[in-house]
């Protein structure tokens, strides 16, 4: 594979690509051609591609999403969840770099938009010259502006003013006789609804002439204009975006108009004006995203930094230092801590620190903080930041163990993050700082980066530490089973062989790995048998055979072969084999079958022998019954001759079963009347029915024909046993038989 060509895409749910964007989640699906119904589009566009697990994640700028990562495979191999996170991450860190990119280009275009204007308008006007020479102040262009204005409209008094809410203030002011000046400056800060020569251009948002403002009845400051000498007045708005940001303001002694080429002038001037202002606007606004640069560029390196410390070393410690160093030099504080929560005694142990005395480490390792307790347990409890911006002032946040530390070392505000994992608190990271207040947002946002660090630092280290345990524990149940277990590669070679396949076989570890396995425990006789069992379990296939293994010796054994194969991130790298000896089984299956076959044998002898005089007793009740006898006496030999009937269908179970057994069951085809056999059969169970006070009966369909020919005993038997367990489960009302 390589790159491949641009192209579009649709933006519409159907593809996993446009779910993540549309609804700004990561969307992960192990096998996106088998999601027709899901991904209608997006699974159609896989089979024609090829690819089958997708993880899509979105460029997310404020909560919107702006692009995203892809990742495909042609195989069906979901994406681990560190894999997720990593590209969540590479997702972060590109929609830095496309912020970044398009911050820059902004500047860019601005700069060049800025020096072209200053260029032409430096080379027409002396006000752009000081423009020009300073991008920093507005000042010195209203001076100059109210300086030239004065002078060449023959003005006796100029004055120029800013907007800011709803108050005018002054910011220059030139030609007003002394003892007027401050008459003049007390008027201000003016507001927006006063009747002035300013307020009404503020409010209109054009030129506002008056000729004689002492002649003007609305006009309020008449004092201060006969103070100051004017009458005639102009006022001309600095207009940006269409708001008014101040006024240029100018009058004469005598009444009447300045003249159009004058007030064209003062436009001009207001035209400057707005550029020396939108000048030193986006000054600050470059200075300012300068150092947001400059922070995230810091932020940036720190936290790969971070993430290169998180993924190269599981040594927590080592990694937490980092963390919390890197946080205190781009916050600008003094020292910080990162603390590890116990959930069972609900406190926070410090794990690492940056800057921090022995004295004030030693207070931390004797007197953890409790949940709830300070800044750092109020932010466990809200699960989110907590500040302090003034130590002394809000004592109440600070935990008391490290209020005289804190009093001594000189700070004076901390910061305390809390460090959670789908809603469990892991733990803490606080900043200190020496200086008094608030803590800005970007600190807030950098510190809550290197908490999400923290965590999955703490995260990996706990997978580590569990992975560890459990390969501990897999490697104690195979070394002490009693079984044999053997470990191959994708070559079929020996990589593990335990104590029990050593028992079995007889090869020491020694002599097995390494070797191929088919040359220890394969024969010339099984080795088209093994090596196909072996290509199925190495292609994925769990595969479970009885069978004979050779030994080292020589000898076969008999073992029950189960086979796995061994699945690592989605790849299968190999392949286990346990192997049972089934000797003893064996051996005691064929003694259990011979013991069954002479206890049928037995069974069958004694009811056969136990028939003749049986057949004996019914035969001598029926002769008992076709004499005269007396209702007593009949009802008595009815009931020896049907109590000889059950026994014998009783002892004909047995020689059947023994029969089924042996195999030697025979079924007779013999005419025979239906309505005498059921009859017979309800006949049996008439004297048990009647005991429990139920009714017998039996319907017979009219399609039913009354001679069929088959084997009348049997027939009997399993009506006989069906009627029977009715009689005896039944406890009231009738049993019929259809």
């Amino acid at each position: 594979f390589g790159p491949i060509g641009a192209f579009s895409l649709p933006l519409v749910r159907g593809t996993a690509n446009g779910r993540s964007v549309l609804d700004a989640r990561t969307i992960h699906v192990a096998d996106l051609q088998a999601e027709l119904d899901e991904f209608p589009e997006g699974s159609e566009i896989a089979r024609r591609f090829g690819h089958r697990s997708t993880l899509n994640v979105p460029l997310l700028r404020e909560g919107v999403a702006i692009g995203s990562i892809s990742l495909r495979r042609t195989e069906v191999r979901p994406f681990t969840e560190r894999q997720v996170a990593l590209l969540q991450t590479f997702a972060d860190q590109a929609v830095i770099a496309i912020e970044n990119v398009r911050l820059f280009k902004e500047l860019e275009a601005r700069n060049r938009d800025l020096t072209e204007t200053l260029e032409q308008q430096t080379a027409t006007s002396e006000i752009l010259r000081v423009i020009s020479s300073s991008p920093t102040d507005v000042q010195p262009v209203f001076d100059i502006i109210g300086e030239r204005a004065e002078k060449l409209c023959d003005a006796e008094i100029s004055l120029v003013s800013r907007v800011d809410g709803d108050l005018i203030h002054l910011t220059s002011l030139h030609g007003v006789v002394p003892e007027g000046e401050e008459t003049v400056r007390r008027a201000f800060p003016m507001r927006r609804t006063a009747e002035t020569v300013t307020a009404r251009t503020v409010r209109a948002g054009a030129v506002v002439h008056i000729p004689d403002v002492l002649a003007d009845r609305q006009y309020e400051q008449k004092e201060a204009a006969r103070v100051g000498g004017f009458r005639g007045s102009l006022g001309v708005p600095m207009v940006r975006e269409g708001q008014v940001i101040g006024v240029i303001f100018v009058a004469r002694a005598t009444p009447g108009y300045f003249a159009d080429t004058q007030v064209e002038l003062l436009k001009t001037f207001a035209d400057q004006a707005v550029i020396a202002v939108e000048n030193v606007r986006l000054f600050q606004e470059l200075e300012a995203r300068t150092r947001d640069l400059t922070r995230s560029v810091g932020e940036l390196r720190a936290l790969g930094e971070v993430s290169q410390a998180v993924s190269s070393t599981l040594d927590l410690e080592t990694v937490l230092e980092t963390i919390v160093s890197r946080a205190v030099q781009l916050s600008g504080s003094y020292a910080g801590i990162v603390y590890e929560f116990d959930e069972a005694g609900q406190v926070f142990h410090a794990r690492a620190t940056h800057r921090i005395t022995p004295e004030y480490l030693e207070v931390l390792r004797t007197h953890p903080i409790r949940l709830g307790e300070g800044a750092m347990g109020r932010a466990g409890v809200a699960r989110g930041p907590v500040e302090v911006a003034d130590v002394q002032g809000e004592a109440h946040l600070v935990a008391p163990q490290v209020r005289g530390f804190l009093a001594r070392q000189g700070v004076r505000s901390l910061l305390a993050v809390p460090l959670v994992r789908e809603e469990r608190l892991l733990g803490g990271l606080v900043i200190l700082r020496q200086e008094l207040g608030a803590f800005s947002p970007e600190v807030v946002a950098t510190l809550q980066s290197f908490a999400a660090q923290s965590v999955l630092a703490i995260h990996n280290a706990g997978l580590f530490r569990e992975i560890q345990r459990q390969k501990q524990y897999s490697e104690a149940l195979v070394e002490t089973s009693p079984v044999a277990i053997a470990t191959m590669n994708l070559r079929g070679a020996v990589v593990g062989w335990n104590p029990g396949a050593e028992r079995l076989f007889g090869y020491t570890p020694a002599e097995a790995i390494g070797r191929p396995v088919e040359s220890l425990v394969a024969t010339p006789e099984i080795l088209a048998e093994f090596r196909d069992n072996l290509r199925r379990t190495l292609a994925g296939e769990r595969r479970r055979v009885i069978t004979r293994r050779p030994r080292k010796d020589g000898t076969l054994v008999d073992v029950e072969v189960s086979s796995v194969p061994v699945v690592v991130d989605g790849a299968q790298v190999g392949s286990i084999a346990i192997y049972h000896d089934i000797t003893e089984l064996l051996r005691a299956r064929r003694e259990a079958e011979t013991a069954n076959e002479a206890k049928s044998a037995f069974l069958a002898t004694m009811s056969h022998e136990i028939r003749t005089p049986m057949n004996a007793v019914i035969g001598m009740s029926g002769l008992l019954l076709n004499t005269a006898l007396t209702d007593e006496q009949r009802e008595y030999a009815e009931v020896v001759r049907q109590s000889g009937d059950a026994l014998l269908t009783v002892i004909n179970d047995i020689l059947d079963f023994s029969k089924i057994e042996a195999g030697k069951l025979d079924l007779e085809s013999q005419p025979f009347d239906l309505m005498e056999c059921v009859e017979s059969a309800l006949d049996l169970v008439a004297t048990r029915a009647a005991e429990k006070g139920l009714d017998l009966a039996y319907l017979v369909g009219d399609a039913t024909p009354a001679a069929i020919v088959g084997d009348v005993t049997r027939l009997r038997q399993v009506l006989l046993n069906l009627l029977s367990n009715a009689v005896k489960f039944t406890e009231t009302g009738e049993v019929v038989l259809s």
